[in-house]
């Protein structure tokens, strides 16, 4: 193969695991109806919910910069398929911090400073408009198929060997996504479940799943246990790491977390912190808001404490909105238990808006 050939077949791949990690994350909202892929004049791939709304995609494998924004918004434009109400979302590995800055201040700019800088940057009318509309994400290949493994073993909700989970993965983008690309198909959130359900009833019926599940949660009760000792060797950095590459361990351990009373939040920090890179920071919200765990003292200053941490990180997330409603409803909690944390608080919140 070529280098310009295999360049074309990066990009695809690319465009092809931004597309599925997109899917997952909004799959699991009841408004969502079905994504299309390589739709007739609708770009690389879109997302459709119940009142409409479209997510019109477009994944690069490189930076984008105002000269790459305004062709892409151009053929947009050119399609016909964009309404007021829909998104622009273009998944790259990088955005030009000039043009970030740009889009993210658009809306307070006022006519006069909109106009100086499209006649510096010489963009049209029409796409500084739609420009309102646009919002990137930064993700890499390997970082869209990672979210995509770690998004499938919380959709199971059911424990599933690692290399399972690394199959299913495998299967459903080859068949759903990449075959589907192809074709020029769309992939309903209905038919998304019924295929789950079939799969899991599949894995239910391997020989040997019962025996299987049972030994791995008393492996993981018992790693639960050493980790409740803060000098255990289980803390140590690389055990951790071999967690974080096991979505099936990573997920269970924090449901089995979650099924324990009166936690003390902090000791359970370097476990918090690793699943907030992760698919799993939802997980950890629902730890956090557990009435039995925030109605404590020391954990209402232990969130308080963390939270902006939380908020400065890279999730690695397309859709941090669930993120920052989840420490706005925590926030909520704290502040009708006391006012203590109030001007904290009101910094958190802001910050996550």
């Amino acid at each position: 193969m070529t280098i310009a050939g295999r360049h074309v077949q990066k990009g695809i791949a690319s465009q092809n695991w931004a597309a599925m990690a997109i899917f997952l994350q909004y799959v699991g909202q009841t408004d969502f109806r079905f994504i299309g892929l390589e739709g007739e004049k609708l770009e690389d791939f879109h997302l459709v919910f119940a009142d409409g709304k479209k997510i019109i995609g477009e994944s690069k494998s490189y930076t984008i910069s105002f000269p790459e924004i305004k062709g892409i918004l151009k053929t947009i434009i050119a399609h016909g398929q964009v309404t007021k109400q829909d998104e622009i979302l273009i998944a790259c590995t990088k955005v030009d911090k000039n043009l970030n800055t740009f889009i993210d201040h658009l809306s307070y700019y006022d006519s006069e400073t909109k106009e100086k800088i499209a006649s510096q940057k010489n963009i049209d009318s029409d796409v500084l408009e739609l420009m309102k509309q646009v919002r990137f994400w930064e993700i890499s290949q390997e970082m869209a198929k990672k979210i995509s493994e770690r998004l499938f073993a919380r959709i199971f909700n059911m424990w599933i060997p690692n290399h399972r989970v690394s199959e299913v993965v495998r299967e459903f983008y080859e068949s759903e996504i990449e075959q589907g690309s192809q074709n020029g198909s769309k992939l309903s959130r209905s038919d998304f479940f019924k295929k789950i359900e079939t799969k899991k009833n599949l894995i239910y019926k391997d020989e040997g799943y019962d025996k299987k599940k049972v030994e791995k949660e008393k492996e993981l009760e018992k790693l639960l246990t050493e980790l409740e000792n803060p000098s255990s060797p289980q803390w140590a950095p690389n055990r951790l790491i071999i967690i974080s590459d096991n979505p099936d361990e990573h997920y269970w351990i924090l449901k089995l977390l979650e099924a324990k009373k009166e936690l003390n939040l902090e000791h359970w920090d370097r476990l918090f912190r690793m699943s907030f890179q992760s698919a799993f920071v939802l997980e950890v919200f629902t730890i956090f808001k557990k009435p039995e765990n925030i109605s404590l003292r020391e954990n209402q200053d232990y969130f308080i404490t963390t939270a902006p941490d939380l908020i400065e990180q890279n999730s690695n997330f397309f859709r941090e909105d669930f993120i920052h409603t989840d420490i706005a409803e925590i926030c909520k909690i704290v502040l009708e238990s006391t006012r203590k944390h109030d001007e904290a608080i009101f910094e958190i919140v802001k910050n996550a808006l």
